[in-house]
């Protein structure tokens, strides 16, 4: 249909919006400004949701990092002799098991580090040393091989300790002599300040462990205090700083802990039985890549590793994920979930009476136009020419004042993409301009809006048309129908 058999002029139509510039700025401010606001409400949530998890993920013990513990292969000879290749070991262990993780995981897990401990070891009770004493010993490191820094107060660092070597065969004998079995070697460890006080020992003292009942030789070579005792790696086994008490009564036990350095661990597991010792990796999460919008993958991650962990460590022994992690993103994720219904609620109510606002508006702007809807009906005007004239003029105000509540909320607002946490970048939430929480009332407030005015000057032009010819009310039941009719229009 041509714009001639429409009767539309968009210069006309652009001088009485001039002209009614008051009705027709009040509108465009209203849709800018719930515009603006309903744009800032999904992005406001975005970071509530993701300071939230974040919080939740800090607080929680064992939320903070994944643990991956696997025990060492089996030696298929038996031998009990110090393997010199056991720390090559550990770096190996590491570099699969990061290479394995998830997209989504190696996404928020920072550099792990490595624990290797021992199984339990009762200390025989005497002295300060009270019943239900455990003793394990412990190896830390990063992923680079560094070890907490620590300052020898007593002796030194262990070493690398070495078997008795054989007794030669005697020369003149005609049969070779069987080689003797090597004596059991002590596991050279270091003592804190505090467990060598509560122990009762120092520098060159030995200690007999037991494990089920089999003996286990520790020989002290060196006291020391960590340089750095918030460093998160003395965490990872308890008691390695100073003991740690639990219960009361018979439930009483204490926990202490025996550093072994890097050259002491070969002596350390040929000393102990082959199922003790056990390596521990522990991934910490890095708060600052973990959002609200990539829980749910993370948590998908997850629950694929703890039901089938092999595939981390391929051909080794089945490891064991622990972390806490996957249940706080749960409780995270439901409670973003609640906070988007409200947020979706409250978008609800706000379009609603801006809806509400933008009518009366509309009412205005027509009414002050009656007179000329009037006329121009009395002229042959359409009525379809007249609902899209009006129509081109609130689409024009509408996607301008629109545009402009936009170009607000993203200066106000953070851009979409993310923002910056600790001086790196965090993804967004959720980086859609509109998120869906809030686009169905943006889309109502625009629809309204354009529509409004239309619709009512349509309304008016119709019953311009129909009172033509008219008789004026004559009786007074006639005035006073009159007068309800208009009342009810007002209305």
């Amino acid at each position: 249909m041509s714009a001639a058999r429409l009767d539309v002029d968009p210069r006309l139509a652009a001088r009485r919006a001039v002209a009614d510039r008051g009705p027709v700025l009040l509108g465009a401010v209203v849709v800018a400004l719930v515009v603006a606001l309903l744009v800032l409400v999904p992005g406001a949530l975005a970071r509530t949701a993701d300071a939230a998890v974040r919080a939740a993920v800090a607080q929680e013990p064992g939320a903070g990092h994944v643990a991956v513990t696997a025990t060492w292969p089996e030696d298929p000879d038996g031998s009990r002799a110090p393997d010199p290749g056991s720390v090559v070991e550990l770096d190996v262990l590491t570099e699969r098991l990061v290479g394995a993780l998830p997209a989504a995981l190696d996404a928020v897990l920072g550099t792990p580090d490595v624990a290797v401990a021992s199984a339990r070891l009762d200390v025989p009770p005497g002295g300060s040393v009270a019943a239900g004493t455990g003793l394990r010993l412990v190896h830390l490191r990063d992923a680079s091989g560094g070890e907490p820094a620590v300052s020898w107060t007593a002796g030194g660092p262990p070493g690398a300790a070495q078997s008795p070597a054989p007794a030669p065969a005697a020369a003149a004998a005609p049969v070779p002599a069987p080689v003797p079995v090597p004596a059991p070697v002590p596991a050279p460890v270091g003592l804190a300040e505090p467990v060598a006080a509560l122990l009762g020992v120092g520098p060159g003292d030995r200690l007999t462990l037991t494990q089920r009942g089999s003996p286990v030789e520790v020989l002290v070579t060196g006291l020391f205090v960590a340089v750095d005792p918030d460093d998160p790696r003395w965490t990872r086994v308890p008691g390695v700083l100073a003991p740690v008490t639990a219960g009361r009564g018979p439930t009483l036990r204490t926990e202490v802990g025996a550093l072994v350095p890097a050259a002491a661990l070969p002596a350390a597991r040929s000393a102990l039985p082959p199922d003790s010792p056990v390596r521990t990796v522990t991934l910490p999460v890095r708060g600052e890549a973990l959002t609200a919008a990539t829980g749910p993958a993370v948590r998908r991650a997850l629950a694929g590793l703890e039901a089938s962990p092999a595939a981390l460590v391929p051909g080794g022994p089945t490891p064991v994920v622990t972390t806490r992690l996957g249940a706080v993103l749960d409780a995270a994720a439901g409670a973003t979930r609640a906070a988007g219904a409200q947020a979706a609620l409250l978008g609800a109510g706000l379009a609603t009476g801006a809806a509400l606002v933008l009518v009366l508006v509309a009412d205005v702007l027509v009414r002050r136009r009656a007179p000329g809807l009037a006329q121009r009906r009395r002229r042959g005007g359409s009525l379809p020419g007249v609902a899209v004239e009006t129509g081109l003029e609130q689409l024009v105000v509408t996607v301008l004042a629109a545009a402009t509540g936009v170009l607000a909320a993203r200066l106000v607002g953070p851009a979409p993409g993310g923002g910056t946490t600790g001086g790196a970048t965090a993804p967004a939430a959720d980086p859609a301009l509109l998120p869906g929480a809030t686009a169905p009332a943006v889309a109502a407030v625009v629809l309204v809006a354009v529509l409004a005015a239309p619709v009512l000057a349509v309304r008016v032009s119709a019953g311009t048309a129909a009172g033509r010819g008219r008789r004026p009310p004559t009786g007074a039941h006639d005035a006073r129908r009159a007068a309800a009719t208009g009342r009810l229009r007002r209305l």
